[in-house]
């Protein structure tokens, strides 16, 4: 999702304070909010349409207490948070997306298929609107999507951002949105990638006093329950972290920018019995929760497919033999001097019965930054931390560990 993604919580990540936050707040300050998260489509269904997204969104980089909100998700292959904007606030379905740093939702006047089965801002309900009317335009590979800026109040689980520029769409193009479960997104990078120069929400949060610290947090539920849907699709925290979802240190890496979640790797391996493959050394890659997959070089990528076994298919897909899924070796990411281990259970989607690589090859244009975009095949099995204050991002072994409120001024939502 082209320009679109933002420290309090969305269940999707933990909330973990620091320690001298979890020792100081008041005791009458305990804020834990959770919404469910549901899942969106199948992962085959992403597949099918994450190259020409990932093109647009990454094809042209620009340089000129606790609360949790909760994260849906859809067959591991997206999740999507429950967001109000505006007064009495209106209830949309937006992705968390670290990818980019805009806030948009279907606008009152859109009459695009899309905008007819969703959900629709209608800024005359609203005591607290304010009139922008300036132009919003971002393209994707199905088309442009076009809107006008708005500025009214957005609620984040119990937290309310006031005077929060977004934009209400007036056309949204092509199939993707029409079948997506979400009405929106909601983007979490920097100011730089943002449309139109607008303020992301979370850049709001912390200039409105309503997060301790200008951190926030992700974790992934990757194991929800398909039928019953009463398992907790994610949790992000925004002011901290939650310690009940991951295990063993954090692994910090220095931003290389701010523009994206932009670190380097040092390394992607994969350790054999008698031999080590080496897939890539020093590259630079992009934590990124609004894509699905884990995207990177054409070659390289082909490379590991071939390594895994993996056969081609259609639109870039790649299927697995089920039946081996034990015998498939990991997929090693070296970062900052520390090994982060995919096992074939985590790069593999496993749908109706079809496997299918979690990789996907996507060649980028000469002199972007970007050459690998970790997406939620990565970052569902690694609790990830999104730190503005200290210009970094951080990694630690997820768990699904029972959900601890944290008596801090931070917020989670739940996915």
């Amino acid at each position: 999702m082209f320009p679109l993604k933002a420290c309090v919580f969305i269940t999707l990540v933990g909330t973990v304070c620091s320690r001298s936050l979890l020792e100081d707040a008041p005791k009458d300050t305990p804020k834990f909010h959770k919404l469910g998260l549901k899942k969106m489509e199948t992962a085959s269904q992403a597949a099918k349409k994450e190259g020409a997204l990932l093109q647009r969104k990454y094809g042209t980089l620009s340089y000129t207490g606790s609360d949790a909100v909760g994260l849906y998700n859809f067959e591991d292959a997206q999740y999507y948070a429950e967001i109000k904007v505006g007064t009495p606030g209106e209830t949309f379905k937006v992705v968390m997306d670290t990818g980019s740093s805009n806030l948009w939702v279907p606008g009152h006047k859109c009459t695009s298929a899309a905008c007819l089965l969703h959900k629709k801002y209608n800024p005359a309900s609203s005591s607290t609107y304010v009139a922008n009317g300036s132009a919003f335009s971002i393209q994707y590979g199905s088309g442009q999507l076009t809107g006008v800026f708005d500025t009214d109040d957005v609620t984040l689980g119990d937290f309310v951002i006031k005077g929060q520029s977004f934009a209400e769409s007036t056309v949204e193009p092509g199939i993707a949105f029409v079948a997506g479960k979400f009405d929106g997104i909601l983007g979490l990078a920097f100011s730089r990638i943002s449309v139109g120069g607008q303020v992301p929400v979370f850049d709001n949060m912390v200039a409105q006093g309503l997060v301790s610290e200008p951190v926030f947090a992700f974790w992934l539920n990757r194991t929800s329950d398909l039928v019953s849907k009463t398992t907790t699709g994610g949790e992000i925290t925004f002011g901290g972290l939650d310690a009940s979802h991951y295990t063993g240190p954090i692994t910090y890496v220095p931003l290389a920018d701010e523009n994206y979640w932009l670190f380097k790797v040092d390394s992607i391996e994969s350790k054999g019995v008698f031999a080590k493959t080496t897939f890539a050394t020093n590259t630079m890659a992009i934590a990124d929760t609004g894509t699905s997959l884990l995207a990177g070089p054409k070659d390289e990528i082909k490379k590991i497919q071939q390594h895994i076994g993996a056969i081609p298919f259609l639109n870039g897909e790649y299927l697995v033999l089920c039946k081996l899924i034990p015998t498939m070796p990991n997929i090693e990411f070296v970062i900052n001097g520390v090994t982060f281990t995919l096992e074939p259970k985590d790069y593999v989607l496993q749908i109706e019965g079809e496997c299918l690589s979690g990789f996907m090859g996507i060649d980028l244009p000469a002199g972007n930054p970007v050459k690998y975009i970790l997406g939620d095949v990565f970052l569902g099995k690694y609790y990830s931390v999104f730190d503005k204050g200290n210009k970094q991002v951080g990694f630690a072994e997820s768990t699904s560990g029972a959900e601890q409120a944290v008596k801090a001024k931070t917020m989670t939502i739940t996915l």
